[in-house]
């Protein structure tokens, strides 16, 4: 069951613990940071780029919902990469 308070919070919305601290969700405050966000993670997902990047933890995707603007997210430890809100997708200076 999710605390009922955010783990974290920032510009784009908050993080919420969920499944016995083993996911977290994260809820966007507005559509198009949660849609840029989610293309970044389906784009990790699609290479195949599991849960590590260099030696940086990221978190897998696991499920969302576009009707609630969330993303749920395996829960990742330091040191991590967690934000794809302002990452480069479509910039064909950093392919």
């Amino acid at each position: 069951m999710a605390s009922p308070f955010p783990f974290d919070s920032g510009d784009d919305g908050s993080v919420w613990f969920a499944k016995n601290n083993r996911t977290v969700i994260k809820s966007f405050g507005h559509a198009a940071n949660y849609t840029h966000e989610l293309a970044c993670y389906l784009r990790l997902r699609h290479a195949g780029m599991g849960r590590k990047v260099r030696n940086f933890n990221v978190p897998e995707l696991i499920d969302y919902s576009d009707k609630w603007s969330v993303i749920e997210m395996t829960a990742v430890f330091p040191p991590y990469i967690l934000d794809f809100g302002k990452a480069y997708l479509h910039d064909p200076l950093f392919p």
